[in-house]
């Protein structure tokens, strides 16, 4: 509701978003059936996921929607965009989303507060031999290591097998090599003089995906990274694949006084029988921390806020002239 006055979108435009985010109550039924109907089994359906996670609208009539989930409804405002563009403009989209997606990840990484030493692909393949991640991030505790993925989890199932026929996997797992090549030299001397010496510092990973990839920290996920990944010896700890919200997050509770490897020992030394997913673990992290009116603020995204809606006051006073 933040400036529900403005009028962002013309009437034909909201309506059109409306439609794309929506199914009729008959055509929802007919889509369940349709599902169900081409199941080889019934326990196929148990790895079924749900038909509400990319059109979470229920349309009624013509003018009134139920959501039917609302964290579903916000996470389609942005991955929506990147489902159309990719669906209508796979190979331009694909190179561009790569390049700016790994950019803004850097950007977020700046924002961490405190003394650091931010190190880019490109210097980092300058004193290592192989494929390398994309960011080098040395604090006084942690060594993190950074590669980011604009990828999305694009099978129907969410069984073993399709998890380990899916593009996105490759990429995780690319990702992860990528990542122990690195670790495997933070003891050397070219990168030790950028960054110190490692000393008792944690050293972990961690693959950037663009949306959310079910369980991609499990075993499942874990059998098959091992399989095809020998993971460095230098890692303190497994690493670890997090969405862009959830960095988002991270970075949050870093702004706000936490220490990254804090936040990384409380995930690890979680005892719930089934480990916590990175974004719900790290929403109640930064909720548990700060009471209501005293949030932290990460400037870049508050800044970019900020700009949006003085560009768009901007132009509704020419508009108005």
């Amino acid at each position: 509701s933040i400036r529900a006055d403005k009028k962002l979108l013309s009437d034909s435009a909201v309506t059109a978003g409306l439609g794309l985010l929506s199914r009729t109550v008959e055509k929802l039924r007919a889509e369940y059936f349709e599902v169900r109907r081409n199941l080889h089994s019934p326990l196929q359906e148990h790895h079924l996921p749900s038909l509400l996670t990319d059109r979470p609208l229920v349309r009624v009539n013509s003018d009134s929607y139920v959501v039917t989930h609302s964290p579903f409804l916000l996470s389609c405002s942005v991955e929506g965009i990147y489902d159309l563009c990719h669906t209508h403009f796979e190979t331009a989209f694909g190179s561009e989303i790569g390049s700016a997606f790994e950019d803004y990840v850097g950007r977020l990484l700046n924002e961490i507060p405190g003394a650091k030493v931010l190190i880019e692909e490109k210097e980092l393949a300058r004193c290592i031999q192989g494929k390398v991640c994309d960011y080098l991030l040395a604090m006084k505790d942690i060594v993190l290591l950074v590669e980011c993925k604009a990828t999305s989890y694009s099978s129907t199932f969410a069984t073993q097998n399709a998890i380990r026929q899916d593009n996105s996997t490759t990429k995780i797992v690319d990702g992860f090599g990528q990542l122990s090549n690195v670790a495997k030299h933070v003891h050397d001397p070219v990168l030790s003089s950028r960054i110190g010496e490692v000393g008792d510092r944690m050293v972990t990973g961690i693959v950037v995906t663009f949306k959310h990839i079910r369980f991609a920290n499990s075993s499942i996920y874990r059998d098959i990274v091992d399989s095809q990944v020998k993971l460095a010896q230098e890692f303190t700890n497994v690493p670890q694949v997090l969405d862009c919200g959830a960095l988002e997050t991270l970075i949050l509770a870093a702004c706000g006084g936490h220490s990254i490897s804090s936040v990384f020992e409380e995930m690890f030394c979680s005892k719930t029988i089934v480990p916590p997913e990175w974004n719900s673990f790290l929403i109640e992290f930064v909720i548990k921390r700060f009471e209501i009116g005293s949030e932290p603020k990460v400037p870049l995204l508050e800044d970019t806020l900020s700009s949006f809606f003085a560009n768009l006051s901007e132009a509704e006073a020419e508009q108005d002239s």
